[in-house]
């Protein structure tokens, strides 16, 4: 995860401040003191360059917006007191000007990439064709956030999907993720924010009667699909809807993760 993080930062970096030695110096520069042995502060030295990291990634996806009031940032300033304030004042999170652990949580639970791929697990005892349909409605779910962000989720059956969707998993751990539950409290599911090390980004559906739209028998998928994935992309706040609609809140909410200078008004993007 860190390196694909930094080759991220470099490629972007090189583009935008036309250097390749530039790019080199500031990785270096972010994770320039060894690895302690320590495991738990190990942990915290991971997070905390690849926040540096990421936040290396946003300057440059919002560089010269109105997140930075127009102007571009200076390569010698992605890290310094005055952007991360900036940054932090547009998310309403207080204005340290430092990498602290509100900061950090933000930059961390946001995917980099604009373009994620999914993957379908089935861990149930579901047929293939039950699995083929009730993928279609997992689609329809992506497709929804994909209409309020600029993310575009694509399928692929690979392990190094960013998003992981398992049928059928009653024996996960859900200790650091968010036990998806309907309005009465009956949780039928699991889902984990992007900056979980080992879970990012998953959804686990436990075993249960689903059922794809159109279909009128079993338990409705869509609203249950569109309620994890909201979590799963970044959006803590995310509450289930039995239409499987997403609010003019949730969107507000989601935009300021990955549209921030579009957040207010909220709109529908369409590209």
């Amino acid at each position: 995860m860190s390196f694909q993080l930094y080759s991220i930062a470099s490629n972007s970096l090189n583009m935008l401040f036309g250097g390749f030695l530039l790019c080199l110096l500031i990785i270096s520069t972010v994770c320039a003191n060894p690895v302690p042995s320590n495991q738990s502060t190990k942990l915290d030295k991971i997070m905390r360059c690849d926040c540096k990291v990421k936040t290396m990634n946003y300057v440059i996806e919002f560089n010269n917006t109105d997140i930075f009031n127009n102007i571009t940032v200076h390569e010698n300033d992605v890290l310094s007191e005055g952007t991360i304030k900036l940054i932090q004042e547009k998310h309403g999170l207080t204005k340290t000007g430092e990498l602290d652990p509100e900061f950090c949580a933000l930059m961390n639970n946001r995917f980099q990439n604009k373009i994620l791929n999914w993957r379908l697990i089935n861990k149930s005892t579901k047929t293939e064709s039950d699995m083929a349909a009730l993928k279609n409605t997992l689609n329809a779910a992506f497709e929804k956030w994909s209409k309020v962000t600029k993310l575009k989720f694509r399928y692929v059956d690979s392990a190094d999907a960013e998003i992981q969707v398992v049928f059928g998993s009653d024996e996960i751990n859900c200790e650091n993720g968010k036990k998806l539950t309907y309005s009465n409290d009956k949780q039928f599911g699991c889902a984990f924010l992007p900056g979980d090390i080992k879970n990012g980004g998953d959804v686990y559906f436990y075993e249960a009667n689903w059922r794809p739209e159109n279909d009128s028998s079993g338990r409705p998928l869509l609203p249950a699909a569109v309620y994890a994935f909201g979590y799963a992309i970044g959006l803590k706040n995310a509450t289930f809807d039995k239409n499987g609609e997403i609010s003019a809140s949730e969107i507000n909410e989601v935009q300021k993760i990955y549209n921030p200078h579009r957040a207010k008004p909220w709109t529908m993007l369409t590209n």
